[in-house]
């Protein structure tokens, strides 16, 4: 039964035709004319009734095409339809992460999508499993939502992989992360795994010349490394003597401390652990002799203070 009306509900845009980037990005080259000019008329005309014959007459299609055209965006994820009412497809969105879809839309969508039909049979082959519903919706958002190229999204599991890291939501959150820095290119990601490997390799050295074992440096720990290595340019022998000023003045190994020394040797132009070695002590003060009274008690006055001369000169700087 062909239906008789179309209304499409914009959400009160005006004067704008409000097109998906996916239309462009993933469909111009599938759709047909009939198709592209349905979904340009409707979000044209939106929030008003539109009889099917006066589409069809005005687009000079046939109310099949017309038909075809309104399933076509419906499959392909760009308009949901609720009884005879069109409008965008928006997913709901987590909270701190990639919109959720349901499974069995991707895969509809998968269809009449190679590159989205593509990445779905890579990822099983990457990960080594067969994917659940809400790996499916991960992986979509990361390609539709995020925007991100197949290859990039491959080189990304391939790497998350490899590292151990098969959990979806640390995917996912890698992905945003990469998304955000401008990785978009299987070029760039290529380069942002190799600098990823040796930051991994560095922190393991760090990690191994420290004597922790047992467990994963926090995150805060590999931010501490990161500005020692890739900010002040230090290597093992100047993190080596942070962590044995560490040990001798608070009896264990603290990177806050340890970024105090490094900190404060960067700013002083200390470029190797030699320098830091031999630069100047600071001159630490004596406190004041304490002077017992009569009564046993203990008296902290420094008795210099008392007794300076009322002539003595002081020089201020002008």
């Amino acid at each position: 039964m062909r239906v008789s009306s179309y209304l499409f509900a914009g959400g009160g845009l005006k004067n704008f035709v409000v097109l998906p980037a996916s239309v462009v990005d993933r469909h111009m080259r599938a759709c047909s004319g009939a198709q592209l000019k349905a979904l340009l008329y409707l979000l044209r005309n939106e929030d008003k009734p539109l009889p099917a014959e006066e589409i069809c007459a005005d687009l000079a299609i046939t109310p099949a095409e017309l038909e075809d055209a309104v399933q076509f965006w419906v499959k392909c994820g760009v308009l949901q339809k609720n009884a005879n009412t069109l409008s965008l497809f928006v997913p709901k969105g987590a909270q701190d992460g990639l919109p959720r879809y349901a499974g069995e839309t991707v895969l509809l969508r998968a269809q009449n999508d190679k590159d989205l039909s593509t990445l779905l049979a890579q990822a099983e082959q990457i990960l080594n499993k067969v994917l659940t519903p809400a790996d499916i919706s991960t992986l979509f958002g990361m390609y539709d939502w995020l925007g991100l190229p197949v290859s990039v999204i491959a080189i990304l599991l391939d790497y998350c992989h490899s590292t151990g890291n098969d959990s979806m939501r640390y995917m996912e959150k890698t992905a945003i992360n990469w998304s955000d820095e401008g990785v978009r290119t299987a070029e760039l990601a290529a380069q942002k795994v190799e600098a990823l490997e040796r930051a991994r390799t560095l922190h393991a050295r760090v990690a191994g010349a420290l004597g922790i074992g047992g467990r994963n440096l926090t995150k805060k720990e590999r931010e501490y490394i990161d500005v020692w290595t890739g900010t002040y340019g230090y290597g093992l022998d100047e993190i080596l003597y942070a962590f044995e000023q560490s040990a001798d003045n608070t009896g264990k190994l603290s990177f806050a401390y340890m970024d105090k020394v490094l900190s404060a040797s960067h700013e002083k132009g200390y470029r190797t652990a030699d320098q830091m070695r031999s630069a100047p002590r600071p001159v630490r003060k004596s406190a004041p002799a304490q002077k017992k009274l009569k009564n046993n008690s203990v008296s902290s006055i420094d008795d210099s203070e008392l007794f300076k001369p009322f002539w003595e000169i002081i020089e201020k700087d002008s």
